[in-house]
């Protein structure tokens, strides 16, 4: 590529005719400047995501600012493609984040689906915890969805729906995988970052199990599967 642009940044231009068609050099659709070619970059990945590109992997400008900034603790940032939104993302900006783009939610022992089930999982409880703290004042809620002939629900409404729903989780799955829960997806502990490779495995392992009863919770996932997973039989109890 940098020999193509140096040979079209080398030659002659050419001497146009009156009425005759004009044709934009390559040149012209490349490095205009940072902001254009960071369009550029997010453009081919949003194709990548839309048409499943094989071996393709988004990265911004060499020169623009984004790369510049430096990620979480000093360290570069991993820009990728998010997985519901065609946008990028620092895939090291937050433990849960870092387990969705580095495909550590996939399980070849369950359903192929299995890695989405978990990821939104995660997002749901996510949102609970991000509702079950908002104000308790009676005003409308825009972001729900009306039903019926009722308008928006009130944030105080939508505030109790998401403290049942996490109290119902809670009572649902053992203590020790709510707190792991709530500890990565909510308050972003890198709880494996400083574990050599066996404790990192183990730890990814138990979040697994965390999201996989999050998912049963959120009707994601069947019961009857995660006790296949991680239970002898449907009848045992959650410690």
């Amino acid at each position: 590529m940098n020999a193509i642009l140096k040979a079209l940044a080398a030659a002659q231009p050419v001497i146009r005719r009156l009425g005759a068609p004009v044709v934009v050099p390559l040149a012209g659709f490349y490095r205009r400047s940072d902001e254009l070619e960071g369009k550029r970059y997010r453009f081919y990945a949003a194709m990548a995501r839309e048409f499943d590109f094989e071996n393709w992997r988004t990265k911004s400008a060499a020169s623009s600012p984004a790369r510049r900034d430096a990620g979480r603790n000093g360290q570069k940032r991993d820009l990728r493609i998010s997985r519901n939104n065609i946008l990028v993302q620092d895939a090291r900006s937050a433990p849960f984040e870092w387990l969705i783009f580095n495909d550590k939610l996939h399980d070849p022992a369950m359903n192929k689906n299995i890695a989405n089930d978990r990821a939104d999982a995660g997002f749901y409880f996510r949102a609970d915890m991000s509702k079950a703290e908002i104000s308790g004042l009676h005003s409308p809620d825009w972001m729900s969805e009306p039903s019926g002939q009722s308008g928006p629900s009130s944030l105080a409404g939508t505030k109790l729906d998401a403290m049942e729903s996490l109290g119902k989780l809670r009572v649902f799955m053992p203590d020790q995988y709510y707190r792991l829960l709530e500890r990565v997806v909510w308050c972003d502990e890198w709880l494996w970052e400083r574990k050599d490779g066996k404790g990192k495995r183990k730890i990814i392992v138990e979040v697994q199990r965390a999201l996989d009863y999050a998912a049963v919770h959120y009707q994601l996932l069947p019961w009857q599967e995660l006790c296949e997973k991680w239970l002898q039989s449907s009848s045992d109890e959650a410690d």
